[in-house]
């Protein structure tokens, strides 16, 4: 946890060092993790973008981000922070959901999706990168000219 200070009180007689946290930092990344894939399931592309690191934003501006339709192709439903394992600024959070994908099954399906999420400058959680992958588990590779 980064802290911009101490602040000692007096709590029952003792003197404790308690860390003054900045404006806008919170002390866990779930919630912020929760809220970006709400923007997600509202295909809400523009209210994504800022939960994205200063690092990413610098090399994909927000019209670029917002050609990314990958992100909004599926249709996702009960979303929720299954794991979240942080190691200093670093946090890797597991999402499960459900998607709908027509043309493999009339029901939904569940997936998952494994983030960094790391602190940003101004020590608010922020998602690392937007790395390319499928909502759902690929199959092997097969070797080539073997039939599928």
């Amino acid at each position: 946890m980064q802290s911009r200070g101490l602040r000692c009180v007096v709590l029952g007689g003792l003197l404790v060092a308690l860390p003054v946290l900045s404006l806008g930092q919170s002390a866990s990344v779930e919630p912020r993790a929760q809220q970006y894939w709400a923007r997600r399931q509202a295909k809400d592309l523009t209210g994504a973008y800022p939960f994205y690191c200063s690092g990413y934003r610098s090399r994909v501006s927000q019209a670029q981000f917002l050609q990314l339709t990958r992100l909004v192709r599926f249709d996702l439903s009960d979303i929720r922070v299954v794991q979240a394992t942080v190691s200093g600024d670093r946090a890797e959070v597991t999402i499960a959901y459900k998607f709908v994908a027509p043309l493999v099954s009339a029901q939904p399906l569940d997936g998952q999706a494994k983030e960094t999420w790391v602190r940003d400058t101004d020590g608010q959680w922020c998602k690392e990168d937007e790395p390319v992958a499928l909502p759902f588990p690929q199959s092997p590779s097969l070797p080539a000219g073997a039939a599928r």
